[in-house]
């Protein structure tokens, strides 16, 4: 069962919404709606869940939205009307003041709880001001975040020859290689079963990703030799297409994130994030030609805002493109009517 920051399980929510831990919900009140907050964070969970949503998506606003009314219970909040601008702008403070959340980390929990209370006022015709309309979100610098670089990764497979199990050694070299060569988000990979893999196409389907479309990605010949390799041998009881050795559970995030750490540290390099694969993707897509729109499907993002993030350019990029399009270069010049001993002596 997932569990979140406070270690309880995200199905707290609901429970709390069937009246285990929470009151009835308040009866309305001289004409205005009184909801307990937990009930009504339970509530939007399940729209979102209604409309599609990703599972991992709805997990991460449980575990957001309950940590934001733990908060609130501290401050002797249990009703939405009675979240003020102030609170919400305390529980930022109180983020940041952890240090346990970087920037991106604190902005991303002030989206939730903003998308939160978008919805519950729509939902529901609320009268009065929305407090989440008075605060302004937090500061969120643009970082240009490095991908994984191929040396890198070279290295990795390299130090994963030293692995002992020839499955462990399998599975490792089909893993960093399915990541580089598809883009797929880390819980993706994890998602990921036998059966949406094509193998004579080396076509995987992903079924569940953040933004709840399904998708295609393409293994490419080494991944989708290595990902054939590995399925030799896969404990045959496993229905995920990466598992755990010798059980055959799905392999999860955590366990995902250990294989890079060791491979890493056995490589004598710097332990990268795995989503720092999918921007190793993303760059060396692009340096080989691959165009914007193109990435966007593969990637499966909605925009080309967020495309941008991850197509980080560094200074020989700029200068490789700046020497092959310069419009400087094509300017014509007029041929000179004097030789170099001429020139000199008009000096």
């Amino acid at each position: 069962m997932q569990r979140n920051e406070e270690g309880e399980s995200n199905h707290v929510l609901f429970e709390e919404s069937m009246g285990r831990d929470v009151v009835t919900v308040g009866a309305v009140r001289t004409g205005v709606r009184r909801d307990p907050l937990a009930h009504a964070v339970a509530t939007y969970i399940l729209a979102k869940v209604a409309v599609g949503k990703a599972r991992n998506t709805t997990r991460l606003y449980g575990t957001h939205l309950h940590a934001f009314t733990q908060f609130m219970k501290q401050l002797g909040i249990v009703a939405v009307e009675d979240v003020t601008p102030e609170a919400i702008r305390g529980y930022l403070a109180w983020l940041a003041e952890t240090g346990r959340y970087n920037e991106g980390g604190i902005h991303q929990r002030y989206r939730v709880v903003r998308s939160f209370f978008l919805w519950y006022w729509k939902e529901y015709d609320v009268e009065g001001s929305n407090p989440i309309s008075k605060v302004d979100a937090p500061r969120l610098h643009e970082k240009l975040l490095p991908p994984v670089p191929l040396s890198d990764i070279t290295a990795m497979l390299k130090a994963n020859e030293a692995t002992p199990s020839v499955a462990a050694r399998a599975r490792n070299k089909a893993i960093l290689l399915a990541l580089t060569a598809t883009g797929c988000r880390a819980s993706e990979l994890t998602d990921w079963d036998s059966t949406d893999l094509d193998e004579p196409t080396g076509r995987l389907t992903i079924q569940h990703s953040k933004t709840g479309k399904v998708r295609d990605v393409c293994l490419g010949n080494k991944a989708g030799r290595a990902v054939r390799g590995w399925l030799r041998h896969r404990p045959e009881r496993a229905t995920a297409l990466f598992c755990g050795l010798p059980d055959g559970e799905r392999l999860s995030y955590s366990g995902l994130r250990e294989i890079i750490r060791r491979l890493a540290m056995r490589a004598g390099i710097q332990v990268p994030a795995l989503h720092a694969f999918r921007r190793t993707f993303a760059t060396e897509f692009l340096r080989s030609g691959g165009t914007m729109l193109d990435l966007q499907k593969l990637l499966g993002h909605s925009t080309l805002h967020l495309i941008i993030r991850y197509a980080t350019r560094n200074t020989d990029d700029l200068r490789a493109t700046i020497s092959a399009h310069s419009p400087g270069d094509k300017v014509s010049q007029p041929s000179c009517q004097y030789d170099t001993c001429t020139l000199a002596r008009l000096r």
